[in-house]
């Protein structure tokens, strides 16, 4: 019983490390910069939250995110989240915390799915670290088009184009890009050296 007691707090003791991390990757992205892009690591905790801790540790840690950018855009960090809070708080929040306790969850699925059939930790969470981003921008796209679709019609009239190139141009484009380079190239060296610690304690 005690050893479960340990494992449930080293669990929760992770799990809440990680996301003060998630927290303070979040708010310091957008001070780094490639040129006019904002270079972020917040989906790294994440992805090591849902291969340490499976689905538990990746809600924990994905929605905490999802939180972090709701306050962002309550309280102007976020410019373009700031616009979408004041025209539709619900929608915004909705599209900024569900959106995070998916990507969380279905890593942590993800994770489960493929642990048994691929055993080397540093391809597992090169999988991981790849499909957070691309889960991240796909369902951020479509929350945002099924919520603010009118909104974003005109906004694509506007530009002569349609409505999932202006998306596509508009909202992902080049930080997609650097968010899926740095997350695939950072997260599986950090954790294969996270493994080996833990395999020392």
């Amino acid at each position: 019983m005690e050893t479960t007691k340990n494992q449930s707090f080293r669990v929760w003791i992770g799990c809440t490390l990680l996301a003060a991390l998630t927290v303070v990757l979040q708010f310091i992205a957008g001070t780094i910069k490639i040129g006019e892009f904002n270079l972020t690591f917040s989906l790294i905790p994440i992805v090591i939250a849902a291969m340490f801790y499976g689905v538990k540790g990746g809600v924990i840690v994905g929605t905490t995110f999802g939180l972090t950018i709701l306050v962002q855009c309550i309280i102007g960090f976020d410019p373009g989240g700031y616009y979408l809070f004041n025209l539709n708080p619900v929608f915004t929040t909705i599209a900024c915390v569900v959106r995070t306790f998916l990507v969380g969850l279905l890593l942590g699925l993800i994770y489960l799915a493929i642990r048994k059939a691929i055993k080397n930790t540093f391809v597992q969470s090169l999988i991981l670290s790849v499909a957070a981003p691309v889960l991240n921008t796909g369902i951020f796209l479509i929350l945002y088009a099924l919520m603010f679709n009118d909104l974003l019609m005109a906004a694509a009239a506007e530009n002569n184009t349609d409505v999932w190139s202006f998306i596509i141009f508009a909202f992902v484009g080049m930080n997609f890009l650097i968010e899926i380079l740095t997350t695939a190239i950072l997260c599986p060296p950090i954790v294969k050296a996270l493994e080996a610690i833990r395999k020392r304690i």
